[in-house]
C-alpha cells in the first residue's frame, strides 16, 4: 500500500514538473513587438530591414514583410510579453516643416527702423493689406517718425504721422526673396514748437529682403530713402531786437534702415 502511494506521488510530481518546465522556460522568453498604426500588434522575431519594409518572423508563418509606412513603433527584446499589460514604446513620427512664404490672403505687417542724421531718430509703422499675388502686395500704412530737431532753426518737430498707400513687388520668387517697395502717404506734422509748419507728401522707396519661415510669422529687413515735404516759417533770434523770420519750402531727406515682421 505504501509503495503504491509512493508511486502515485512520484507520478504526480513528474506531471507537475513537466507542466511547470515550459512556464519557467517561458519566463525567459524574449520577443520583438511591432505595433502598427491601425493598432494591430505583431509578436515574433525581427530578421532584417530593407528600404521599404521590415522582415519579421511570427509563429503562424515563417516570415512576413511589414511596410515601414504602416509601423508605429518597434520594441526589441520584450521579456514575458503579455498583451494585456504591454505598453508599446511610442515613437513620434514628426514631419519636418519646410520654410515657406505665405503667398495669398491678408497681410498684417509691423516695422521698426532708425533714421540717419545728425541725431538718431526712430521710425515705426503698421500696415494692413492684401497679397494680390505671390509677387505683389498692396495695403494701407500708418505710423510715426520721430525727427526731433532735424534742422534746428528751420524745421523743428517732435514727429510726423504718415498715412497712405504701401506697395511691394518681388521680381523673383527665390528661396530668399528680394523686393522693391514704396509708400505714398501724407505726413501730418506734430507741431509742438508752434513754428507754423505744415505737413505734406511723404515718400519712402526702398529695397528689402524677405526670409521664409516655418511659422505664420515672416521676417524682413529693408533700406529706404525717406522724403518728407514741408513748408512753414521759424523765428531765428541771433541777439537782434527784432528776430529774423525764416520761411522755407523743402524736402526733409534721410536714410532709414528697417526690420519688420508680417503674417
Amino acid at each position: 500500500m505504501m509503495q503504491m502511494v509512493r508511486r502515485l506521488s512520484l507520478i504526480v510530481f513528474l506531471v507537475l514538473v513537466s507542466k511547470a518546465t515550459p512556464l519557467f522556460a517561458q519566463s525567459d522568453r524574449v520577443v520583438d513587438v511591432i505595433v502598427l498604426k491601425d493598432g494591430s500588434v505583431l509578436v515574433g522575431e525581427f530578421v532584417n530591414v530593407t528600404d521599404t519594409s521590415y522582415l519579421f518572423n511570427i509563429a503562424s508563418v515563417d516570415s512576413i514583410h511589414v511596410n515601414k509606412g504602416n509601423v508605429s513603433s518597434i520594441d526589441f527584446g520584450v521579456k514575458n510579453y503579455d498583451a494585456r499589460s504591454f505598453k508599446p514604446r511610442i515613437r513620434r513620427l514628426t514631419k519636418r516643416v519646410e520654410k515657406t512664404y505665405k503667398d495669398e490672403g491678408m497681410i498684417l505687417m509691423a516695422d521698426f527702423g532708425m533714421i540717419s542724421g545728425e541725431e538718431v531718430h526712430w521710425h515705426a509703422s503698421l500696415t494692413i493689406g492684401k497679397r494680390l499675388s505671390s509677387q505683389f502686395y498692396i495695403g494701407l500704412q500708418g505710423g510715426k517718425e520721430n525727427v526731433h530737431n532735424a534742422q534746428p532753426f528751420i524745421w523743428q518737430t517732435d514727429g510726423v504721422w504718415p498715412i497712405g498707400i504701401y506697395g511691394r513687388y518681388y521680381p523673383k520668387l527665390n528661396k530668399l526673396r528680394p523686393y522693391f517697395s514704396t509708400r505714398l502717404v501724407y505726413g501730418f506734422i506734430d507741431d509742438k514748437f508752434n513754428t507754423q509748419k505744415s505737413g505734406g507728401l511723404n515718400i519712402l522707396p526702398g529695397i528689402g529682403l524677405h526670409f521664409p519661415s516655418r511659422s505664420r510669422f515672416g521676417l524682413h529687413i529693408s533700406l529706404h530713402q525717406y522724403f518728407q515735404k514741408t513748408q512753414g516759417s521759424s523765428e531765428v533770434n541771433i541777439g537782434e531786437p527784432i528776430p529774423i523770420i525764416v520761411t522755407y519750402d523743402q524736402w526733409y531727406n534721410r536714410t532709414v534702415f528697417k526690420v519688420g515682421i508680417e503674417f
